[in-house]
């Protein structure tokens, strides 16, 4: 799998909240070769990204310690903004 889409999942999930925790291990693991196997869930996210060529916003915490992505450029807003823009993602498996 690759790296960099494997990246983009955990930021993907950092904005949704998508994934159980045993998956955001798993992609860890999966970044640091130390497993070869995902999970279904994995699965599914890795083919959207692909599917859909989704690349995440730039994101970084501020003094407040909340998440930001930037809009443009020297535009930051919360990250809980996002939540409001609906994407089409696959439904994961429990």
């Amino acid at each position: 799998m690759n790296k960099e889409i494997l990246r983009n999942i955990l930021i993907l999930d950092s904005i949704y909240r998508i994934l159980k925790w045993n998956d955001r291990v798993r992609i860890h693991l999966l970044m640091q070769d130390k497993i070869s196997e995902s999970t279904e869930n994995i699965q599914l996210l890795y083919d959207w990204c692909l599917k859909f060529k989704w690349l995440p916003p730039k994101l970084k915490y501020g003094q407040d310690r909340l998440q930001y992505y930037e809009n443009s450029p020297d535009e930051w807003i919360l990250t809980e903004e996002l939540k409001h823009i609906k994407l089409d993602l696959p439904c994961l498996t429990k």
